[in-house]
């Protein structure tokens, strides 16, 4: 087909027959990596092509001695689908098309044979509805979402406050033709709300902001997450998107975690050949395509990844002063018969430590042998509590839906303010029903 000529940046010119035949032709995904678009750009633009097509005002631009399709021939091929009762607007890909001809012999009235030459044209092609699956297993990097950031200023303190969270675990269960999220968004609603309300110099996201339960390594409990991959990263970019808009001057930091590791592995494993793969024409520091920071597009939101799981940590100085700071951290081990703190605390001796992962709030102090307080914390989660999360103890039903199993998990969120010179408070604060109350004051995620 020849190069595609550029009318400017971004900008493909659709009056190059050439490129009007790719579009007419090919799959918006296919399309939309070819030409560099997006996959709604692409779809908007064919259906604009295939009207002025249809109106007869699409004007194409020759270049000399080169052989095109003509706006006669590509008008003949809509009017040839449309007597067929094929609308352009329901195909979703043309897959080939045959023009040909034969003869056949007949007799006439008086015995005579004629002969007549017969024109053929056959056309393959896939409906659009058909191609819905593929739409929707096609994974892309999240669209930048527009933030309009809070005008509000930092309140001006002689402390730092921070605001952690963990394990939102965000899927959709695709039941019938409902969508069942694993991630509470009344949860994540809380911690908008407070970190809009309490204006923290740093928010901390110690992980497992994405399930990935597809790409996971356990047999899986249904088919629930065929098709539901896309709107994950989605979600995750919208969600930082909100904590950006809200918190323009925030520090924000995520931490590596088992599930977000899910992808890699799985590339490692099924293939290969793509891991590490990076756009063409991005600079050296760019992500490689297949990998969370770049799927979420963590960049646009302005959040700083901490990668390496079981190595991954931010390290947060003291506020003011000396003194040991905070290490957070997704986590590795869970203690099922006593207190996951207790064996962090054991962990980390020189420095305070904050985790996710076990999905039950817990804090353990100690004091060093000069006098120093340290505390190990784990913070309970932002998923769902009663079932909907796949794992050990979960099932679904033989209707396909998610039992209900209240697990021992508690949904909460962590504020921490720092004092210097080794002053720290961690504040436990617990979600119920999608609420949470806080210095008298109440945080309702259920509007």
């Amino acid at each position: 087909m020849g190069n595609i000529k550029m009318k400017g940046p971004r900008t493909v010119d659709w009056t190059d027959p050439d490129n009007v035949v790719l579009l007419l032709t090919k799959d918006e995904n296919w399309l939309a990596v070819y030409f560099g678009k997006t996959y709604n750009e692409i779809k908007a633009t064919k259906k604009r092509i295939i009207t002025k097509i249809k109106n007869g005002k699409l004007k194409m631009e020759k270049e000399p001695g080169k052989p095109l399709y003509s706006e006669e021939q590509l008008g003949e091929l809509a009017k040839f689908l449309e007597d067929k009762g094929i609308p352009l607007d329901q195909i979703g890909k043309i897959n080939s098309i045959r023009r040909g001809t034969y003869e056949t012999v007949t007799k006439d009235a008086d015995g005579e044979a004629v002969t007549h030459t017969l024109n053929v044209t056959n056309v393959s092609y896939t409906p659009r509805e058909d191609l819905t699956a593929l739409d929707q297993d096609f994974i892309s990097q999240a669209a930048p979402t527009i933030v309009r950031p809070s005008r509000r200023k930092l309140p001006q303190r002689d402390f730092r406050r921070t605001v952690a969270f963990s394990d939102p675990q965000i899927a959709h269960r695709q039941v019938g033709e409902e969508f069942v999220e694993i991630h509470d968004e009344r949860a994540m609603r809380v911690a908008r709300l407070m970190c809009h309300d309490l204006q923290p110099e740093v928010i901390v996201n110690c992980g497992d902001t994405v399930d990935l339960p597809q790409l996971g390594k356990y047999d899986p409990d249904s088919n629930h997450f065929l098709r539901t991959l896309q709107k994950s990263f989605d979600r995750a970019h919208s969600f930082y998107a909100e904590l950006r808009a809200d918190n323009p001057q925030a520090e924000i930091h995520e931490v590596d975690s088992n599930h977000n590791v899910r992808l890699g592995k799985f590339v490692l494993r099924h293939a290969m050949a793509l891991y590490g793969l990076k756009q063409a024409g991005t600079p050296p520091e760019s992500w490689p395509i297949l990998t969370y920071p770049f799927l979420a597009n963590l960049d646009a939101v302005d959040v700083q990844w901490h990668g390496g799981y079981g190595a991954a940590r931010f390290h947060l100085p003291t506020f003011a002063g000396e003194g040991p700071g905070i290490d957070f951290i997704h986590g590795d081990k869970v203690r099922s018969n006593g207190s996951t703190a207790d064996l962090l605390s054991k962990n980390y001796p020189y420095s305070n430590v904050v985790a996710g992962h076990g999905h039950k709030a817990q804090t353990h102090a100690r004091t060093t042998p000069d006098g120093l307080y340290l505390t190990a914390v784990q913070m309970g989660a932002l998923c769902k509590t009663t079932g909907e999360v796949p794992g050990y103890g979960t099932a679904v039903d033989d209707r396909g839906n998610p039992v209900h199993k209240q697990q021992d998990w508690q949904q909460s969120i962590l504020v921490i303010e720092d004092y210097g010179n080794g002053h720290y408070n961690f504040d436990h604060v617990y979600i119920v029903d999608g609420k949470a109350y806080y210095r008298g004051k109440e945080y309702d995620g259920n509007t």
